[in-house]
């Protein structure tokens, strides 16, 4: 149960990192804002981190996290290449 626990904690982490690059794309080259930002959204998800992620996780909860982080950073990152098409990094 622990072992498949943290394994559906790391695959979680898929979903943080889309997050972040997002919010970083979104932000430009404000640091500040960047960071901010990112800390907020964190903040808001680490509260349901615990839940989906229980200890007592099967393999079904490491499956289930594993495709939702893929697919949830596939659609970030499609979603930060849209922004970066339409935009520059340093305007």
């Amino acid at each position: 149960g622990v072992v498949m626990s943290m394994l559906s904690k790391l695959f979680m982490v898929a979903v943080f990192v889309g997050i972040s690059l997002l919010i970083s794309v979104a932000a430009k080259s404000k640091t500040w804002l960047s960071v901010t930002a990112g800390l907020m959204a964190s903040m808001l998800l680490y509260t349901m981190v615990p839940m989906i992620t229980p200890l007592t996780a099967g393999p079904m909860n490491v499956i289930l996290c594993l495709v939702g982080g893929l697919l949830f950073s596939t659609g970030l990152g499609a979603g930060s290449g849209a922004i970066l098409n339409k935009t520059s990094l340093v305007g």
